[in-house]
């Protein structure tokens, strides 16, 4: 079984003081979420505009990955 570790808020506040980066990647992977809720592939397509933007390699490795095969990820989308 997998083992469940939490953190404090005063922890989380000083891993963002020192990591500003991590608080940017959870609220794109949050509003990555939400394009599946909404089943909208316009909604998948603003999501990729705008995380475009961060400018973030590690993202945008992803991002570079969703879109060589855009077909299948729109469909994940729309029929999850």
């Amino acid at each position: 079984m997998k083992k469940s570790y939490k953190i404090t808020n005063e922890q989380y506040e000083n891993i963002i003081l020192h990591y500003p980066n991590i608080k940017t990647i959870l609220e794109i992977n949050n509003s990555f979420k939400e394009v599946f809720k909404k089943k909208d592939k316009h909604c998948l397509f603003e999501w990729l505009l705008n995380t475009k933007t961060y400018n973030i390699p590690e993202v945008n490795s992803v991002i570079s990955g969703l879109e060589s095969d855009l077909d299948a990820v729109i469909n994940a989308v729309e029929l999850d």
